[in-house]
């Protein structure tokens, strides 16, 4: 038996799942990661940021350039958890409004 995929949803940020700078720098901060203004801002749309998102570099190469700004010896396991900080919440009404579309 085959599986279909039935539906794709792609969420570039905020659409969906909230996306939070914020709580992605203060976790840099307290790991001694340091940053530009240029390469953090409110969209991350500049550099290896942008570079990683449309898959111009690999997570390694990601998680080096992260190391690069590191004051401290960082693991991928621990960069992992810093850049996942920028994942927010997934308010219910977006889930239930994903739902009600399921069914059309």
């Amino acid at each position: 038996m085959q599986n279909e995929i039935k539906n794709i949803i792609f969420d570039w940020g905020n659409v969906i799942i909230d996306v939070s700078m914020n709580n992605f720098t203060e976790a840099c901060q307290m790991a001694g990661i340091k940053f530009t203004d240029e390469e953090v801002n409110s969209t991350h749309k500049a550099g290896f940021f942008l570079a990683f998102e449309i898959g111009e570099i690999s997570e390694d190469e990601f998680r080096n350039e992260i190391r690069k700004r590191a004051t401290t010896s960082l693991t991928d396991i621990e960069i992992d958890t810093i850049w996942n900080k920028i994942l927010g919440q997934t308010p219910k009404e977006k889930l239930e409004l994903l739902y009600s579309l399921s069914s059309q």
